[in-house]
């Protein structure tokens, strides 16, 4: 990040204020992007760990079912 100068005029405050907004838009939306990554992985964990769980109910009904052939 760039040393902030003194602003001299208001045309000087008007750029340093802007300058300011911008960096905070881009430090939350960098903020925000990483929430939105770790939600969708956290939700894609839990389908994985669900679709896991009913393939291993599956094989075991399976297993069960073989046994009385």
């Amino acid at each position: 990040m760039s040393e902030i100068q003194d602003p001299k005029t208001v045309q000087d405050l008007t750029g340093v204020v802007q300058t300011l907004l911008q960096q905070m838009q881009d430090k939350f939306q960098t903020m925000s992007d990483q929430i939105i990554g770790r939600n969708i992985l956290c939700r894609l964990k839990y389908i994985f760990n669900g679709c896991t769980l009913c393939f291993t109910k599956f094989a075991d009904v399976k297993n069960k079912i073989s046994t009385y052939n």
